[in-house]
């Protein structure tokens, strides 16, 4: 796989999850969006200049790879430093794992979106296949952490509590899927993961949902 050049450094895990992110915003064609934990701006920059991007997290200094997309920093676990109806597309990957009050956040999503707007998130897929694999061998679920400070993982979602969720606070039209696996040498594992990422749309390792205002 041809990477394009923010994404030199990153796996192919990460590098699959950005490409998917991109697709799932540009496929709108947003005027404008927010990208929530944005990181090194990576998604940002994959995006481009057509489109008006901002980026927020907790980071003092600007992301490696904000480009011309404006930055703020802030603790989006107490709400989001924007107006309502502000944006066409809420971008927020691997962040809401994280936050104490998973709901709250949601609802700040849905604030800051114009009507129509679209939510997309990512966050991993607890009904990860090779969670029942972990589970027959007696080991740890994958992304469920067990030591203080591990991943900083909190809250864990399958397909159905995150739809739920989503829905509860005002959101419609939603869709689900998964994508992606994670690296291994075991051959028997690397083929049962080819099988699942070409069958399931709800079993693979990163949960993304779009959710409409």
């Amino acid at each position: 796989m041809s990477l394009p050049p923010p994404l030199g450094g990153k796996s192919r895990y990460v590098a699959q999850r950005l490409l998917f992110s991109r697709q799932l915003v540009c496929e709108v064609a947003p005027r404008n969006m927010l990208d929530v934990g944005c990181g090194d701006g990576v998604l940002l920059s994959l995006v481009g200049d057509q489109v008006d991007r901002f980026g927020v997290d907790r980071l003092q200094d600007p992301p490696a790879h904000i480009g011309s997309a404006r930055y703020l920093s802030h603790d989006v676990s107490t709400g989001l430093p924007f107006p309502d109806v502000s944006f066409d597309v809420v971008h927020t990957s691997e962040l809401i794992e994280h936050l104490p009050d998973t709901r709250a956040f949601l609802q700040e999503c849905l604030r800051v979106l114009r009507p129509d707007g679209r939510l997309v998130l990512s966050t991993p897929n607890l009904h990860y296949w090779r969670n029942v694999v972990e589970w027959l061998t007696g080991n740890q679920l994958f992304f469920v952490d067990y030591r203080a400070g591990q991943e900083g993982h909190i809250r864990y979602f399958c397909a159905k509590t995150l739809a739920l969720l989503a829905r509860e606070v005002g959101f419609r039209q939603i869709r689900l899927r998964t994508i992606g696996d994670w690296g291994g040498n075991n051959f028997l594992l690397k083929i049962c993961a080819r099988l699942f990422q070409s069958l399931s749309t709800t079993k693979n390792l990163t949960l993304f949902m779009l959710a409409t205002k």
